[in-house]
């Protein structure tokens, strides 16, 4: 079984391949690690993808020696913490729970708009239709 270092070193190197490798083998564990966060297993798919495409953009930011599980768990983390965020900010802003008009107007994070919603949507299906086109190797 080819190492994570390896997979990343043939990733950086320009091997699309490799990130099959990469995803087959962390995939499961940052999904159930995020919908424990979350425990809404469709954001979770989002953040996992979001994740993963963060893998992609930084690939070439990555040291293979230091592992690119905890880079992953990380990103997921701190996606899914900003998901939670704006989960929070979007009910205490609609209930007004625990702040006046005031603050409620002032911390109020109307969060995305539907048009962006319809694109974060319309972006991770074009993810997931790019994952099903890999080859399985």
């Amino acid at each position: 079984m080819e190492t994570d270092s390896s997979l990343v070193r043939r990733l950086q190197n320009g091997e699309t391949s490799a990130f099959d490798g990469l995803f087959a083998r962390h995939r499961r564990g940052v999904l159930a690690y995020v919908t424990g966060m979350v425990a809404d297993r469709g954001l979770a798919e989002d953040i996992v993808q979001e994740s993963f495409l963060e893998l992609i953009r930084n690939i070439d930011r990555i040291r293979p020696d230091q592992g690119v599980s905890g880079w992953l768990y990380r990103v997921a983390r701190n996606r899914a913490i900003d998901g939670l965020r704006a989960r929070k900010t979007g009910l205490a802003a609609a209930t007004g729970k625990g702040l006046t008009d005031d603050a409620a107007a002032e911390q109020a994070d109307p969060g995305p708009t539907p048009p962006e919603q319809i694109a974060a949507r319309e972006r991770a299906e074009d993810v997931r239709t790019a994952l099903d086109m890999l080859p399985p190797k």
